[in-house]
Protein backbone atom coordinates (compact mmCIF):
# COMPACT_ATOMS: atom_id res chain seq x y z
CA UNK A 1 0.00 0.00 0.00
CA UNK A 2 1.18 3.43 -1.06
CA UNK A 3 1.72 5.51 1.85
CA UNK A 4 3.16 9.13 0.27
CA UNK A 5 6.21 8.33 1.61
CA UNK A 6 7.80 5.98 -1.10
CA UNK A 7 11.64 4.92 -0.99
CA UNK A 8 13.23 6.34 -4.46
CA UNK A 9 13.11 2.54 -5.84
CA UNK A 10 9.62 1.91 -4.60
CA UNK A 11 10.91 -0.68 -2.22
CA UNK A 12 8.01 -0.10 0.50
CA UNK A 13 5.37 0.42 -2.45
CA UNK A 14 2.89 -2.74 -2.99
CA UNK A 15 2.64 -3.34 -6.67
CA UNK A 16 0.70 -5.90 -8.89
CA UNK A 17 2.54 -6.83 -11.98
CA UNK A 18 3.24 -9.62 -14.60
CA UNK A 19 6.31 -8.87 -16.48
CA UNK A 20 5.58 -11.41 -19.14
CA UNK A 21 4.64 -11.18 -22.70
CA UNK A 22 1.15 -10.23 -22.03
CA UNK A 23 2.01 -7.98 -18.66
CA UNK A 24 0.41 -5.43 -16.82
CA UNK A 25 1.74 -3.19 -14.00
CA UNK A 26 -0.63 -1.58 -11.54
CA UNK A 27 0.65 1.56 -9.98
CA UNK A 28 -0.53 2.61 -6.34
CA UNK A 29 -2.23 6.04 -7.86
CA UNK A 30 -4.73 3.24 -9.95
CA UNK A 31 -2.65 3.73 -13.61
CA UNK A 32 -2.92 0.25 -14.85
CA UNK A 33 -0.39 -0.13 -17.96
CA UNK A 34 -0.28 -3.18 -19.94
CA UNK A 35 0.85 -4.67 -23.08
CA UNK A 36 1.12 -7.78 -25.16
CA UNK A 37 2.00 -9.65 -28.30
CA UNK A 38 -1.26 -11.29 -30.48
CA UNK A 39 -1.56 -13.55 -33.35
CA UNK A 40 -4.12 -14.30 -35.45
CA UNK A 41 -7.10 -12.63 -36.92
CA UNK A 42 -9.76 -12.99 -39.53
CA UNK A 43 -9.71 -12.98 -43.04
CA UNK A 44 -10.23 -8.94 -43.14
CA UNK A 45 -7.23 -8.73 -41.00
CA UNK A 46 -9.31 -8.17 -37.72
CA UNK A 47 -8.31 -9.34 -34.69
CA UNK A 48 -9.75 -9.35 -30.88
CA UNK A 49 -7.34 -9.43 -28.07
CA UNK A 50 -7.92 -9.42 -24.64
CA UNK A 51 -6.65 -7.36 -21.78
CA UNK A 52 -4.53 -9.46 -19.47
CA UNK A 53 -6.44 -8.30 -16.70
CA UNK A 54 -9.82 -6.14 -16.91
CA UNK A 55 -9.26 -2.00 -16.59
CA UNK A 56 -11.92 -0.17 -14.40
CA UNK A 57 -13.14 1.74 -16.95
CA UNK A 58 -12.63 1.91 -20.92
CA UNK A 59 -8.77 2.41 -21.46
CA UNK A 60 -7.32 6.35 -22.16
CA UNK A 61 -5.38 4.45 -24.95
CA UNK A 62 -4.68 1.51 -27.18
CA UNK A 63 -1.67 1.77 -29.33
CA UNK A 64 -0.89 -0.89 -31.95
CA UNK A 65 2.31 -2.01 -34.18
CA UNK A 66 2.33 -4.87 -36.39
CA UNK A 67 5.31 -7.03 -36.54
CA UNK A 68 5.68 -6.72 -40.46
CA UNK A 69 9.33 -8.58 -40.43
CA UNK A 70 11.66 -7.88 -43.79
CA UNK A 71 8.80 -7.47 -46.21
CA UNK A 72 8.49 -5.08 -48.79
CA UNK A 73 5.66 -2.37 -48.28
CA UNK A 74 4.09 -0.91 -44.84
CA UNK A 75 1.95 -2.57 -42.47
CA UNK A 76 -0.82 -0.24 -40.04
CA UNK A 77 -2.87 -1.82 -37.08
CA UNK A 78 -5.28 0.78 -35.98
CA UNK A 79 -7.77 0.30 -32.79
CA UNK A 80 -11.74 -0.37 -34.96
CA UNK A 81 -13.18 -0.08 -30.70
CA UNK A 82 -12.27 -0.93 -26.90
CA UNK A 83 -13.37 -1.96 -23.66
CA UNK A 84 -12.57 -2.37 -20.71
CA UNK A 85 -11.62 -5.78 -21.42
CA UNK A 86 -10.58 -6.16 -24.98
CA UNK A 87 -9.99 -4.42 -28.14
CA UNK A 88 -10.28 -5.21 -31.45
CA UNK A 89 -8.09 -4.00 -34.06
CA UNK A 90 -7.65 -4.42 -37.39
CA UNK A 91 -4.05 -5.10 -39.63
CA UNK A 92 -3.61 -4.11 -42.95
CA UNK A 93 -1.03 -3.37 -45.07
CA UNK A 94 -0.06 -1.90 -48.29
CA UNK A 95 2.40 -2.46 -51.20
CA UNK A 96 2.45 -1.45 -55.27
CA UNK A 97 -0.19 -3.70 -55.50
CA UNK A 98 -2.54 -1.99 -53.24
CA UNK A 99 -3.66 -3.19 -50.08
CA UNK A 100 -4.64 -5.79 -48.16
CA UNK A 101 -5.73 -7.47 -44.73
CA UNK A 102 -2.64 -8.45 -42.89
CA UNK A 103 -1.84 -11.97 -40.66
CA UNK A 104 1.49 -10.86 -39.32
CA UNK A 105 1.29 -10.73 -35.18
CA UNK A 106 0.69 -7.42 -33.76
CA UNK A 107 2.10 -5.79 -30.49
CA UNK A 108 0.05 -3.27 -28.43
CA UNK A 109 -0.05 -1.18 -25.46
CA UNK A 110 -3.20 0.35 -23.27
CA UNK A 111 -3.20 2.93 -20.49
CA UNK A 112 -5.78 3.39 -18.26
CA UNK A 113 -7.18 2.50 -14.21
CA UNK A 114 -7.27 -0.25 -12.17
CA UNK A 115 -9.40 1.60 -9.51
Amino acid sequence: MWNNKAAKDLANVSLEKSFSTNGYYKAPDGILLQWGYNTGGDSTGTITVYFPITFYAVPYCVITTVAFGAKTGVASASVNSKTASYFIARKSYAESAGAHPAGEPIYWFAIGRWK
